[in-house]
């Protein structure tokens, strides 16, 4: 069936869940950025911003976004955002400049740059193949962590000439980090400090629908009939209106869709900007990726896409994909986590396994705390969920305001700091 059934099960959903919201809200005019780009976005609020297209090892064209104030200083700090799953860059400004992570960087002197993954509305292009192609969609996770994320780093600090760049990523965007970072494809010299927000890598107490459901005995078999191998959710700018539209009169029904995908949101939606999501959202992804993310639920583990035994056999040398070792995070990176109280996909108490070569020490809630260089430190900004980078207007849980250069940092409400048994880091 192919990329039309998926926009057509993508709609048929919309409208039912139309439906079941009940009587539509009192229309409203659109906001003006659900026909804004993202750079027209940033610009009027008075931000620089251009899109950098960047070719990966393997020919993938990504669209990344660079943003700066309107009057920088002669040098700065390079941050990297980067989106989770079904998302893109965009995830970044969905908010207003006080409460978009992006603007709020800016402000502080950071040149930001926003990436990409391949299969996202802004990663569909390829020197060679077409997005129409099957073999354009055979990658997971494991080529962000290999090509997307690491060929973007190099790029961006041979246009800056800067030495390293600050990460910052968000759900999928966090575990394509770990993996590059202990599989040695990202150099550590390369990122000066990483921060993982709604931190993943092990997904085996996830309670979101979506992958409740993928995760089910054959389930995945059928939506590859349905679907083929190709994309996960492709939109159209026709079914992007359609979005906007039922987030705009049936804001209930936007909510129970994003919360199949990314889980509960309550109090935690910014309703008033609903309508803009829906227009830049989803951002789309390969099935295979969403495989990927089923077989990890299913194995409780940190490893490499399985392609069966003979496929791990051919790809590997070995009957079984390969684990990612944490063991190997480099230590020179300091990492700092942040998890949400109440959140379905990326579990707190499965966050606190990625500390570097194994935490073995949690300080009593309190705080704000500061772990040492190379150490891990954990927030926990409460009451979030997983799919808000930053707090909104709706949701009265805005820590207080950080002051992060040189490097990216953040103040919490609740820190728990964790640090390293084998380096023996003391902990404050």
């Amino acid at each position: 069936f192919g990329p039309q059934a998926g926009q057509a099960m993508l709609l048929v959903v919309c409208v039912a869940l139309a439906l079941l919201a009940g009587p539509a809200a009192a229309a409203e005019p659109f906001d003006p950025d659900v026909n804004r780009t993202i750079c027209e976005m940033a610009q009027v609020r008075g931000y620089t911003c251009a899109p950098v297209n960047i070719t990966t090892r393997d020919g993938y064209i990504l669209t990344t976004f660079r943003m700066t104030m309107a009057n920088p200083p002669p040098r700065q700090a390079v941050a990297l955002l980067w989106h989770g799953l079904l998302d893109n860059s965009f995830t970044y400004l969905f908010n207003e400049k006080n409460e978009s992570l992006a603007y709020l960087l800016c402000d502080y002197g950071f040149e930001v740059w926003l990436g990409n993954n391949r299969g996202n509305l802004y990663g569909l292009n390829h020197v060679n193949m077409s997005s129409k192609d099957d073999a354009f969609w055979q990658f997971s996770w494991d080529e962000f962590a290999k090509f997307d994320v690491p060929d973007v780093i190099d790029a961006i600090l041979a246009r800056t000439g800067a030495p390293s760049v600050s990460y910052v990523g968000h759900s999928e965007g966090t575990i394509q980090m770990f993996a590059g970072l202990v599989s040695g494809e990202i150099k550590p010299s390369k990122v000066n400090v990483f921060v993982a927000l709604a931190p993943i890598a092990y997904v085996g107490n996830q309670t979101v629908k979506l992958l409740s459901v993928l995760a089910q005995p054959g389930v995945m078999d059928v939506l590859e009939v349905v679907l083929g191998k190709r994309a996960f959710l492709p939109t159209s700018a026709q079914l992007e209106m359609i979005l906007a539209n039922v987030c705009r009169d049936y804001p209930v029904g936007c909510e129970t869709l994003i919360e199949a995908i990314s889980g509960k949101h309550q109090a935690a939606f910014n309703n008033s900007r609903m309508q803009v999501m829906g227009a830049h959202e989803p951002g789309g992804t390969s099935v295979r990726n969403m495989e990927h993310w089923a077989q990890q639920v299913n194995r409780a583990t940190f490893s490499m896409y399985d392609y069966g035994t003979q496929g791990n056999m051919a790809h590997y040398n070995q009957p079984t994909p390969p684990i990612y070792d944490l063991g190997k995070y480099p230590t020179e990176v300091p990492l700092g986590l942040y998890t949400g109280g109440h959140d379905d996909l990326g579990d707190p108490g499965e966050a606190m396994q990625l500390c570097p070569h194994g935490s073995g020490y949690q300080a009593p809630v309190g705080g704000p705390a500061h772990a040492p260089r190379g150490s891990l430190q954990h927030s926990q900004l409460r009451p979030r969920r997983h799919g808000v980078v930053l707090p909104s207007r709706d949701a009265d849980v805005l820590p207080e305001r950080a002051t992060p250069p040189p490097e990216v940092r953040a103040v919490s409400t609740r820190m728990i700091p964790c640090c390293s048994r084998r380096s023996k880091q003391r902990c404050f």
